[in-house]
């Protein structure tokens, strides 16, 4: 398979940053003196190994071998085949960093998909693919459609066209029609070239005859299955409708031993999870979770339907808690994402590992999925506020859009409009992004407009509580569903909250005042005790903005 790699600028601005001691290393200038006396060489080893020496300059500093440019193009002629092959792949190198270098040379690597050897022509057509990433160069699909239209035997075009893909899909995508009519073919190889071209290229919409030619394959070898499935996986994000008919037999893969295809097989059912998401009901799939080779592609699986179906997780909640003590940063961040879903239907989920979640509030990276479960789950205390304003501090960041508006998505509708206020007020931190601090006011306003019509049509019922009143601080407020119930021997009933559930605040004074004010609607006591937590919370970031400013 060949590697993946990175765009031809981004490579040259890399190079063209590192120092020039190469140039001036005696051992590079030794070898290349070398090279030139030995490209007549009749012992084809020797020249071999030296190419392979060529081969790592070729790819870390190209411009080192530019006087031996000829005598290096002089070997596309020899006649041993790994000779020639070796020549263009490093002609390949050259080409994807130094486009000025192979640029009058092209032709002589075109002239090699005429080769009679295979290897030597998959090593041209993908030395080519390799220059046009190469932003100076300009006739990308010409060279393109040269190389599609010159080979004519199916197996090697086939073969050809996947290397292709796993580097310029892009381009690939323009011979899709070409590339459909190998799925119907007869062998094996041809077929799972084209399931690896589907899958690399991703980024297309099928008909529904193509999908079905697609999951036909799941009954083939088990080659066949294992990239039917990866095909599936990587189209079925846009194409999600058309493979429903594959989930049962994706389903089936999960008991085969191939751990690839186990691993495909689940990252394809979590992009159809959504269309049937009862069917996962009662599934084994415990050893999946235990299984390092499948580990993550079960995970990814149980965070999209944890979203449609949690009673489908319920049976391995325990294994997901266990999954936030991993070393492993993106398995965290999911099995955090898996139950802050869980705990919007259940608030249980979340409060039976609320210590480790808060935890994961002190961690930069992690502090995020933490703010926006414990958001899903209404725990929401001035941590959690913290971080949900300090992106608002940067409306520029894409990423810090992406999380608010998952953020207002998720938030306690009656306690949006003390959000808006805050939020509103942090304008100053975005004086070059107004138009974002405007969108994110918008969408509030917009998911207020929202729970409104809701409760006009279906009608919210809020609980009516009596408060006792307090004579003194310390206050504790909180909703009564946040609280479990215990009858004691005399028949008197007691709420216990527990301790990591509480906030500790300065202001028991003003939140007495407003259990005293309000004591007929447990909401309202919620509500506004939330809203003196964030104007405490603003004042210290302005606060400290006012600190940090330089005159």
């Amino acid at each position: 398979m060949a590697k993946k790699l990175i765009n031809g600028q981004e490579r040259f601005e890399y190079l063209s940053k590192q120092n020039s001691n190469f140039f001036n290393d005696p051992n590079t200038y030794q070898l290349i003196s070398k090279f030139k006396k030995t490209v007549n060489n009749e012992d084809f080893k020797v020249k071999l190994l030296l190419l392979d020496s060529l081969s790592s300059i070729s790819i870390s500093n190209p411009q080192i071998l530019k006087d031996i440019m000829p005598d290096i193009i002089v070997l596309l002629e020899d006649k041993d085949w790994r000779i020639r092959k070796s020549v263009l792949d490093i002609l390949g190198n050259i080409g994807l960093i130094s486009f000025g270098m192979i640029e009058n040379h092209i032709d002589d690597i075109l002239h090699k998909l005429e080769d009679s050897n295979p290897m030597v022509v998959c090593s041209a057509a993908y030395s080519i693919t390799k220059i046009t990433l190469n932003p100076q160069c300009k006739n990308k699909l010409k060279l393109m459609d040269y190389i599609i239209k010159k080979i004519t035997n199916k197996y090697l075009l086939v073969e050809i066209i996947k290397n292709m893909s796993e580097i310029q899909p892009n381009i690939v995508k323009n011979y899709l029609d070409e590339i459909l009519k190998f799925l119907g073919d007869d062998s094996d190889v041809i077929k799972i070239n084209v399931l690896k071209i589907l899958g690399n290229i991703e980024d297309i919409k099928l008909n529904k005859e193509i999908a079905y030619k697609i999951i036909k394959n799941l009954n083939g070898s088990l080659e066949l299955r294992k990239y039917c499935a990866y095909a599936i996986w990587k189209l079925g994000k846009k194409n999600t409708e058309h493979f429903k008919d594959s989930i049962d037999y994706l389903i089936k893969n999960l008991n085969s031993k191939d751990a690839v295809l186990k691993s495909y097989s689940l990252l394809a059912l979590g992009r159809l999870c959504y269309l049937e998401p009862k069917k996962f009901e009662g599934l084994k799939m415990d050893e999946l979770l235990n299984n390092e080779n499948t580990k993550k592609s079960a995970i990814y699986l149980f965070c999209n339907l944890s979203i449609v179906n949690p009673f489908a997780i319920v049976p391995f909640i325990d294994k997901i808690y266990n999954l936030l003590n991993e070393n492993d940063n993106w398995v965290v961040k999911n099995a955090i994402n898996i139950i802050g879903n869980m705990g919007r239907y259940n608030q249980k989920y979340i409060t039976k590992c609320l210590g480790l979640i808060n935890e994961k509030l002190n961690n930069y990276e992690l502090c995020r999925e933490a703010a926006l479960a414990l958001i899903k789950g209404r725990y929401i205390d001035k941590k959690v506020l913290n971080v949900v304003l300090n992106a608002v501090k940067n409306l520029n960041d894409a990423n810090n859009m992406n999380f608010l508006k998952e953020v207002i998505e998720y938030y306690p509708p009656e306690l949006l409009d003390g959000l808006y206020l805050e939020i509103k007020k942090l304008n100053s931190f975005n004086d070059i992004n107004k138009k974002n601090m405007l969108d994110l006011l918008n969408l509030i306003n917009e998911k207020k407009k929202e729970v409104i019509q809701n409760i006009n049509v279906n009608g919210i019922k809020r609980p009516d509580i009596k408060i006792e009143g307090y004579t003194e601080p310390p206050v504790i407020v909180a909703l009564k569903s946040e609280c479990v119930e215990v009858e004691l021997e005399d028949g008197k009933k007691v709420y216990i909250l527990p301790k990591n559930c509480c906030m500790e605040t300065p202001l028991s004074n003003e939140l007495l005042h407003i259990v005293e004010s309000y004591n007929k609607n447990e909401m309202e006591v919620y509500k506004l005790s939330h809203e003196i937590m964030i104007k405490s919370l603003i004042d210290d970031i302005l606060r400290d903005k006012k600190k940090n400013t330089k005159y």
